[in-house]
């Protein structure tokens, strides 16, 4: 059972592309779930900046966010043969305290959304794609939201 964030410190929410025959939530399913691990491409600009004890959650599309973890490692270029496609991915990292919920996802439904601080104050909320089409730092009050933390 993973811990709490603690104060301070930076998370992050990253969408899960199909692979192949392998849906996004099957994908969270093996990899985050049953390796403790992710991989990243080469235009995963945000790579960049994830660091060890950072906190990430995934987002897979048309489930919502389907599992968190903290960052255990670095990011490197070290293409593993558990990704699918590892030439794709080839960035990958190790993960702790893992929590997967597949089977029970945090919708991003409209009232969902209308609590995010990312989504506030700009009516964006309506038109939120932009917040699951990339890896994306996000608030530590979203990510509690978005994960189920403040319940």
């Amino acid at each position: 059972m993973a811990t709490e964030p603690e104060r301070g410190m930076t998370c992050w929410l990253t969408p899960v592309s199909e692979v192949g025959n392998e849906t996004s939530w099957e994908r969270v399913k093996r990899l985050v779930g049953q390796y403790g691990i992710y991989a990243f491409g080469e235009r995963t600009h945000a790579r960049k900046s994830i660091a060890v004890g950072d906190w990430i959650c995934f987002y897979a599309r048309g489930q919502g966010i389907v599992a968190h973890a903290r960052v255990n490692s670095e990011v490197r270029r070290h293409p593993d043969r558990r990704i699918e496609t590892p030439e794709r991915y080839p960035y990958t990292i190790t993960l702790a305290d893992t929590c997967v919920y597949t089977d029970n996802p945090v919708q991003l439904d409209d009232n969902t959304r209308k609590q995010l601080g990312a989504l506030k104050g700009h009516m964006r909320y309506e038109n939120w794609g932009w917040l699951v089409r990339s890896t994306k730092e996000i608030s530590e009050s979203d990510f509690k939201l978005l994960t189920r933390f403040h319940r």
